[in-house]
């Protein structure tokens, strides 16, 4: 095993812990929280998933980035939403603007050049080539 994998499938790790540990009643009477914890959970895996391609040099790796910055645009979306929510409830009708913002950005960052245009190395890493 690759020391590089050890971060990402350790914050993997904690997270699924936290899902499992955190209470159905939790998650299910606050839907903002488990929106933020499932979209940092793919973050996660699309980041283990994609550190594993990117050592077996396989190619994917401008899907395993679109895939990333999807899940960072819901996971900033959703994190917008749970501050609306903690703040205050009378502009509900707000956080359902976030979220589909969120998710046309989402969306958009499998459109080439919108938001990526490519993928490049750094040397260490990947990194992406900004869109128009």
């Amino acid at each position: 095993m690759n020391f590089i994998l050890i971060p990402s499938a350790l914050a993997l790790a904690i997270k699924l812990w936290l899902l499992a540990s955190a209470g159905k009643n939790l998650l299910l009477d606050h839907r903002d929280i488990l929106c933020f914890m499932l979209a940092l959970l793919g973050l996660n895996a699309i980041e283990l998933v994609g550190l594993t391609s990117y050592l077996a040099q396989s190619g994917n790796e401008y899907f395993f980035l679109q895939t990333y910055y999807a899940f960072a645009f819901l996971a900033a979306g959703s994190f917008l939403a749970l501050a609306i929510n903690i703040y205050t409830s009378t502009f509900g009708w707000l956080k359902n603007i976030v979220y589909g913002i969120a998710v046309v950005f989402a969306i958009g960052s499998y459109f080439p050049n919108f938001i990526l245009n490519g993928v490049e190395n750094n040397g260490y890493s990947l990194t992406r080539v900004p869109g128009a």
